[in-house]
């Protein structure tokens, strides 16, 4: 007796094609095709990390205010150093706010991008929703931190002056630049593994030549252009102008980080690009 087999139903479900051309236009349509997803894996990301602590999501408060707050013990009242007209705590904590965030956003991206290459699983997601994941999740902690500033401002009377309405503006370029280069150091450990400790090094670096913890007027003018040529302290010069400068940030420096997050969102699309098609598993 035959038995007559019929055809699996043709699946409905949406499949991405690893072999179509990765672009700009390209990746933003594909995160804006999966934005429930990225919704999705962002939640996920902020709610995993603290899951089975004890504070919870209060811990993306309590630490950068305790790193400011031990900064501040050191050096406001050990080695005191002076920011006249504005408070320490306020002026240490905006820069402690901008470089977690940037710390953070570039690794946990990266990191991501290296995973999914090496993952033994068929992928049909493409790279760049866990890209948009990670830096939403990073921009969702960032909101409550830069809340926490705004209300030490209020409690140090420095108050909020109306330029903070910029900060949205100067948080989507940090973002889409913090994106963009933990896109292409996600791209290079695909091949080389050791690129995301080279990074770690590299930040820390970075960290040590931006003004958080001390004011820029102690640099020496020889050495005042090493911390200019620092991506992080433009941002850091434009999110502290918005916050308490109390006037409209500069033109040049407004544009500086223009430029750097365009450069930034290129470079990681065009070095994810190029490794896709040398890893297949990469999507």
């Amino acid at each position: 007796m035959l038995r007559v087999l019929r055809a699996p139903a043709a699946s409905t479900e949406p499949l991405y094609d690893s072999a179509a051309r990765l672009g700009p236009r390209a990746l933003l349509r594909s995160v804006a095709a999966h934005r429930e997803l990225v919704g999705l894996l962002a939640r996920r990301e902020v709610t995993a990390r603290y899951r089975r602590a004890l504070l919870g999501m209060a811990w993306t408060v309590i630490t950068p205010v305790a790193y400011a707050a031990a900064l501040w013990a050191v050096f406001s009242q050990v080695a005191p150093f002076v920011t006249p007209g504005l408070p320490y705590i306020v002026y240490v904590l905006a820069g402690v706010v901008v470089l977690n965030f940037v710390m953070h956003a570039v690794i946990a991206t990266a990191g991501e991008i290296a995973s999914s290459a090496v993952a033994i699983r068929p992928a049909y997601v493409p790279v760049g929703v866990f890209v948009a994941a990670h830096a939403l999740a990073a921009m969702a902690t960032l909101a409550i931190t830069t809340l926490v500033l705004l209300a030490v401002q209020i409690a140090t009377d420095t108050g909020i002056p109306v330029s903070a309405l910029g900060l949205p503006f100067a948080f989507a370029l940090l973002a889409i630049a913090a994106a963009g280069a933990g896109a292409f150091v996600g791209a290079l450990a695909v091949l080389f593994t050791d690129a995301l400790e080279m990074t770690r090094v590299a930040l820390s670096l970075a960290a040590l030549l931006t003004p958080v913890f001390y004011p820029l007027s102690i640099v020496p003018d020889r050495f005042a252009f090493v911390i200019e040529l620092n991506p992080i302290h433009q941002y850091l010069l434009l999110v502290r102008d918005l916050a308490y400068g109390g006037g409209w940030p500069d033109p040049g420096n407004v544009a500086i980080c223009v430029v750097i997050a365009a450069a930034a969102a290129v470079a990681g699309v065009l070095a994810l690009a190029r490794v896709r098609r040398m890893i297949p598993s990469l999507v």
